[in-house]
């Protein structure tokens, strides 16, 4: 198969696969957002946001280092197999770690030991972080294989979703649903990942697993960074408003994710190919970013504005007029599908590519340090407003350091070139 035909499978096969994940989900958010109501989803989102922090443990930057390693390794089936068994390994004992403070937290936290069903339901995406093996699968560029599983799969989970959650009292069931969908597949994934190209469980030791987390560190902590302004809003919003208001952001916050969906998915599928090209040269690498950037900046900027005019009649016919809040959220958000292909593209494809690990984490550091005092200063304030204006202002700091950073090193991805 040639390298283009390659990379176009794979870019369809994982889009496919992001694609399911966001829409499917859309396919029942109207359903459970009515069933629920305000409050409870946001109960579910909030506790959900919680379980996240967990997540971001297990992946431990995995889904960035993890398929540059394999993208080098993966002629050798035995060295192969010892890097995909390290960081199968590092994730198990991160889960178990994991798990041990998480009951710690049920014990200690008193809305998350009231609603203790809903939130071992939620540790369950945990589980399904480790299952999934989509570090392996874009590192071996064969993501193909993978799709039938996870469309049985998320099928299967929307449907369990419109047969089981007949009532609000049913809200604990929801995060069970999902995550069990996701091992699913995932387990389906594996299964045929190791099948396919002859992998196995190799030998390894302390040192290999140690190597593996010294590895993904910067990634780790950056990874961790950007849930200041990710996966920590809900929570904060939570801290100073009702659930209800929590459910009206993430509701609005749900529907860019579904938009933003295909295209991280695309972008994940062309990050190996784009380390090989700058592992082979710089102007290749630049060369292939440049045409990257002609295609994806335009066509985001325009679903941006097409989100911010659109937003009223999108959240009264998907989310019903229960929602108005969230109105004004999505206009706010729609920005982020043009910041954040940028910041991918400047940050992850370009900068992680040629060895600015550090200069990559004290940017993200810095956007997360300018969400956390933008949020506890405008949420008490403006609710989910003041969220929604902390995310977009943090994310097009980060997108503008990036760019003047990869300037400053000589670097212009609009062109191609380097000096």
């Amino acid at each position: 198969m040639s390298v283009r035909r390659k990379l176009v499978t794979n870019v369809l096969s994982l889009s496919s696969i992001q694609l399911l994940n966001y829409i499917l989900p859309l396919i029942t958010l109207p359903y459970l957002v009515r069933i629920l109501g305000p409050n409870k989803y946001g109960l579910v989102m909030f506790i959900q946001a919680i379980a996240q922090y967990f997540v971001l443990l297990t992946g431990y930057g995995f889904n960035i280092s993890g398929p540059s390693q394999i993208a080098i390794k993966r002629q050798d089936s035995y060295e192969l197999s010892r890097v995909v068994t390290s960081i199968l390994f590092s994730k198990v004992l991160l889960l178990l770690a994991s798990l041990i403070v998480f009951c710690g937290l049920v014990l200690a936290v008193p809305i998350v030991r009231i609603h203790w069903l809903l939130s071992f339901g939620s540790f369950g995406y945990v589980v399904a972080d480790v299952a999934f093996p989509i570090w392996l699968l874009q590192g071996i560029e064969d993501m193909k294989f993978i799709t039938i599983g996870n469309v049985i799969a998320k099928s299967l989970s929307t449907l369990a979703v419109f047969l089981l959650i007949r009532h609000q009292s049913d809200y604990w069931m929801v995060p069970l649903i999902m995550s069990v969908s996701t091992i699913l597949g995932g387990g389906i994934s594996f299964g045929v990942a190791f099948a396919k190209h002859n992998l196995r469980l190799a030998k390894i030791g302390l040192r290999d697993i140690v190597g593996q987390l010294k590895d993904g560190w910067l990634v780790f902590v950056s990874t961790i960074s950007i849930s200041l302004y990710t996966t920590s809003n809900p929570v904060i919003l939570g801290m100073f408003a009702n659930t209800a208001i929590v459910g009206y952001y993430t509701a609005a916050e749900k529907l860019i994710n579904a938009g933003q969906g295909l295209l991280n998915a695309v972008l994940q599928a062309i990050y190996p190919h784009v380390a090989q090209l700058f592992h082979s040269s710089l102007e290749k690498g630049l060369l292939f970013i440049r045409r990257v950037i002609t295609i994806i900046a335009p066509s985001t900027f325009a679903v941006s504005l097409g989100i911010i005019a659109l937003a009223k009649p999108v959240i009264v016919l998907i989310l019903g007029a229960e929602y108005g809040p969230s109105v004004g959220v999505l206009r706010i958000l729609a920005l982020l599908p043009f910041l954040i292909s940028l910041s991918n593209i400047f940050g992850i494809q370009t900068m992680l590519n040629n060895g600015m690990k550090r200069p990559f984490t004290v940017i993200i550091s810095i956007g997360a340090a300018c969400n956390l005092v933008m949020s506890f200063s405008l949420v008490p304030f403006f609710h989910q407003i003041g969220t929604a204006i902390s995310v977009t202002f943090s994310e097009f700091v980060i997108t503008l350091t990036m760019f003047l950073v990869l300037q400053i090193r000589g670097i212009n991805t609009f062109t191609g070139k380097a000096r």
